[in-house]
């Protein structure tokens, strides 16, 4: 874009002329044309062709496209759906490679959305009577959790810095951004970059978190692997949106990251609530190094598993039944499930355990060896289950001399909805009911 908005009819009147297809055959004839006259055609046409490109750069500003190999049209104004319809009419003619320059007002149209765009940036419902401002009184989520407890951290820890990719209010950096502005930084939608700039920055005694939804960080895989996990960086990435995402479309699941994380190597943590997010990003920043993550849900805490609090023992087994030989075993969001399971168990007369982890890679030593006890186990989780964390408890246990029963709820990433997540836990198997089922199947 212009530094400045390109206005007045002039400007208008220019795009209007460049897009009419009467423009496009005159200029091939013209070119056609010159270039047939004998040794000076060629010359010509360059010439003509220099200066007009230096004539629209003064009024388009469109020089990076142009030498991509683009023609520049635009800016034009994205809300005028009869001018953009005549304008895409006209541009099918156009036989070189385009470059359409569409600008567009978030929220455009509703009043409320255009004076808080960040509040409106989800596809959710939103009640009209009850909005707040991110950047004042946000609601409650594991989103802003992270973010305010990072603002603190901040405080203390003058080489903290955040980094995000276009997500300052989906991550809740709004909060550090406002509390250590020279230490925010938003490398817009460039999460290649965002991951490199950090290990740039960890090269130099900087201590970098990277935040970005868990479906946005498979870009930066590569960057992952070779600039930050190969070099042993002091990097903690924050995976937000990780697990199954409600009301948000198949797009924007986080069904991958454990997987991806723990395949190369990267220590890896799952809070289930509140005081173990805090907890644990407290404790990755002071305590531990190197490449490593801390993934949460969207949306907020549940209330069963609000009131497990936190330990800060990499694991935990939840209320250990006399002559239980069932084992229930889950991490983050995904455990509210199994606490459920429990209970209907229970009720059928059949006893089990419930072990909750926030380790998840690598797994957390003691956990094979207290769980050899049980004759079935049962593993559910919000990630794709090749090659999940699923996949490698089952391993470890076989490798310790473990012969019992094991079941692996994982996700199917072939069907992901559209929809609230306990329908979406309902259709991938990974809700009580289905749990159950399973255990007596």
């Amino acid at each position: 874009m212009s530094i400045s908005k390109n206005v007045g009819e002039m400007a208008n009147y220019l795009t209007r002329l460049r897009t009419d297809p009467k423009y496009f055959h005159a200029k091939a004839h013209m070119e056609m044309m010159l270039e047939s006259i004998p040794v000076l055609g060629d010359g010509m046409v360059k010439l003509l062709q220099r200066g007009k490109q230096f004539i629209r750069r003064g009024i388009y500003h469109s020089t990076m496209f142009e030498e991509m190999g683009f023609q520049y049209i635009g800016p034009v104004d994205g809300h005028n759906v009869q001018m953009l319809s005549q304008l895409f009419t006209n541009l099918q003619e156009q036989t070189a490679p385009l470059f359409l320059h569409v600008v567009t007002q978030k929220g455009k149209g509703l009043k409320p959305a255009e004076e808080n765009p960040g509040e409106f940036h989800s596809i959710s419902a939103v009640d009209l009577n009850h909005l707040t401002n991110p950047e004042i009184s946000p609601k409650n989520s594991f989103s802003n959790r992270f973010g305010t407890k990072l603002a603190e951290l901040g405080d203390t820890h003058k080489n903290l810095c955040a980094i995000t990719a276009a997500m300052k209010y989906g991550t809740g950096l709004q909060f550090f951004k406002h509390r250590h502005t020279e230490r925010f930084f938003d490398v817009g939608m460039a999460e290649q970059h965002a991951v490199t700039f950090a290990a740039g920055l960890a090269s130099q005694q900087m201590l970098p978190v990277v935040a970005i939804y868990s479906t946005f960080f498979q870009r930066a895989y590569d960057q992952m692997i070779h600039d930050v996990n190969l070099m042993k960086l002091d990097v903690l990435f924050a995976v937000d949106r990780a697990g199954l995402v409600p009301n948000d479309g198949e797009t924007h699941q986080g069904i991958y990251d454990p997987a991806f994380f723990s395949h190369i190597g990267i220590a890896t943590y799952s809070p289930c609530n509140y005081a173990e997010l805090e907890y644990w990003l407290q404790a990755l920043i002071e305590k531990v190094h190197g490449p490593r993550a801390i993934r949460y849900p969207r949306g907020d805490e549940k209330e069963a598993l609000s009131a497990l609090g936190c330990t800060g023992r990499p694991y935990d087994f939840i209320e250990n039944t006399p002559g239980a030989k069932t084992a229930l075993v889950s991490y983050g969001a995904e455990s509210e499930e199994i606490l459920a399971a429990r209970d209907l168990l229970a009720q059928a007369g059949l006893p089990a355990d419930c072990c909750k982890l926030v380790q998840i890679s690598p797994l957390p030593t003691g956990l094979c060896a207290d769980l050899m006890g049980y004759d079935t186990i049962l593993f559910t989780e919000e990630c794709v289950a090749t090659g999940g964390i699923g996949q490698q408890l089952c391993y470890a246990l076989q490798q310790a001399g473990w012969q019992g029963k094991y079941l692996l709820h994982g996700v199917d990433n072939t069907s992901i909805l559209h929809a609230t997540l306990p329908d979406l836990r309902k259709s991938q198997k990974l809700d009580a009911a289905a749990l159950v089922e399973a255990i007596h199947g």
